[in-house]
């Protein structure tokens, strides 16, 4: 291995440690998931049955993750939105 090399090398692992070490501060700052409630969004008009399914989910979902699941109906593009 050159001189060259080495230092290319050197640089490389030196690159690469800082980087992880700023990666690791990002990641313990995050805050934990979900700091706020959860939006559920249903693609079709409310009282259909995927509403209500969506509905009947987020009661038994809400629970297990602590959060409240907000059942957000969006109707239109023939399902295409959500």
């Amino acid at each position: 291995m050159n001189r060259r090399q080495w230092f290319a090398t050197a640089g490389a692992v030196a690159g690469a440690t800082a980087l992880s070490g700023m990666m690791s501060r990002v990641a313990s700052a995050a805050a934990p998931y979900p700091s706020r409630p959860i939006r559920l969004i249903v693609p079709f008009i409310a009282g259909t049955a995927p509403d209500s399914m969506a509905r009947t989910i987020s009661a038994e979902l809400a629970p297990v993750l602590g959060q409240p699941l907000v059942v957000e109906n969006v109707g239109g593009a023939g399902g295409i939105i959500g």
